[in-house]
């Protein structure tokens, strides 16, 4: 229950309309006679006056029957208003119901609303509640279309909307994009000495920064995915979530997204969860390549996973991840993961924890 201490989460528009009794008031106010003589209690709460107490009203304020007519249509206007009001409020509560997952990505930053369904469409940058479902449904269209993944498109948009927002605050004098120098740093390697270093990861949207490509690391949301990559200003821009917070997935992510980057135009890129139904499609096909692109640079190939889900069925599987990683020339982290993933229970690598959380 709300205190009137704290903001509404939607602010009642029949707040904003006086009462007759409030209308009348101030007019014996303003002509200096005591509301008191009319004998209404809580006068000011009243929504309607009968017609002889309008005019004793008259009579007390000198005025004629043309008052007494004009108080009865300010009655009528005011339960018109009313009706119209409660819609109005039913709607934007039924509104709210649905957007109020995004109230923890407003950080305290947008808080100059008139109430917080208010703070919510100034966060995602619009004029009003349908300009905001509007930029939802365009934003996860491409997502909708082409995968049958359980994601919740509201919590998605917010999420990319933060990761927009967290650019923003660094994005002055960054460098023009350097495809050039980008893949001069994945190809030099110099991050592959530091896999399994969470300190190392979190610092990346610095290292990736110096190449014009922007890197924004956000806690996950439910129902929404592993990574993004949008292109502002003419220059790319990784999101990455903390899913399953684990370093093996995040660089994997990172690896995905750098694939899209340079071998895909610009636009949003949401990561889709490949679908064989579909997989002709020419999402599903970047998809691929994004993802071989990650497993060449991260696994030598895609010959470690296969290998790893060949022992599940078919050899002892109290194979160690160093053996696995010695065999693919892998980091005993990555060898791990797939482990893990083939549900291989023998393996002497743990698995690195990271979250992206404040």
């Amino acid at each position: 229950m709300e205190t009137s201490t704290q903001k509404a989460t939607v602010a009642d528009p029949m707040a904003l309309i006086p009462t007759v009794g409030e209308e009348l008031s101030e007019i014996f106010a303003l002509n200096g006679k005591n509301i008191a003589l009319l004998g209404i209690n809580d006068i000011e709460s009243k929504e309607t006056i009968s017609s002889d107490k309008l005019r004793k009203a008259a009579d007390i304020l000198g005025l004629d029957n043309e008052f007494v007519s004009g108080m009865q249509l300010l009655q009528s206007d005011y339960k018109e208003k009313k009706e119209e009001s409660r819609a109005e409020y039913s709607k934007m509560k039924a509104y709210y119901r649905k957007l109020k997952k995004v109230v923890p990505l407003l950080r305290d930053e947008f808080n100059d609303g008139i109430d917080i369904l208010d703070d919510i469409v100034h966060f995602f940058g619009q004029e009003n509640e349908q300009e905001v479902f509007d930029l939802i449904g365009h934003k996860t269209a491409m997502y909708r279309s082409k995968t049958n993944s359980d994601i919740d498109e509201i919590a998605l948009a917010a999420w990319l909307r933060r990761g927009e927002i967290d650019y923003g605050k660094t994005s002055s004098n960054n460098p023009e994009y350097n495809s050039s120098e980008l893949k001069k740093w994945i190809e030099e390697k110099e991050w592959q000495a530091h896999i399994d270093d969470q300190k190392y990861f979190k610092n990346l949207p610095e290292n990736l920064r110096k190449f014009g490509v922007g890197l924004v690391l956000l806690p996950y949301l439910p129902k929404t995915v592993y990574g993004a990559v949008e292109w502002m200003d003419n220059r790319p821009v990784i999101i990455i979530s903390d899913r399953e917070q684990d370093l093996a997935t995040c660089w994997f992510t990172l690896f995905h997204e750098l694939g899209h980057i340079l071998l895909h135009e610009k636009g949003l890129t949401i990561d889709v969860t490949i679908n064989e139904n579909n997989g002709k499609s020419k999402t599903m096909q970047r998809e691929r390549e994004a993802n071989k692109f990650a497993n060449d640079k991260l696994y030598n190939g895609d010959n470690l996973r296969k290998y790893v889900f060949f022992l599940k069925q078919h050899s002892d599987k109290n194979i160690t991840t160093g053996d696995v990683a010695k065999k693919f020339h892998v980091h005993p982290m990555f060898a791990g993961y797939w482990m893990r993933k083939a549900q291989l229970t023998q393996y002497s690598f743990e698995r690195v924890s990271i979250s992206f959380s404040e």
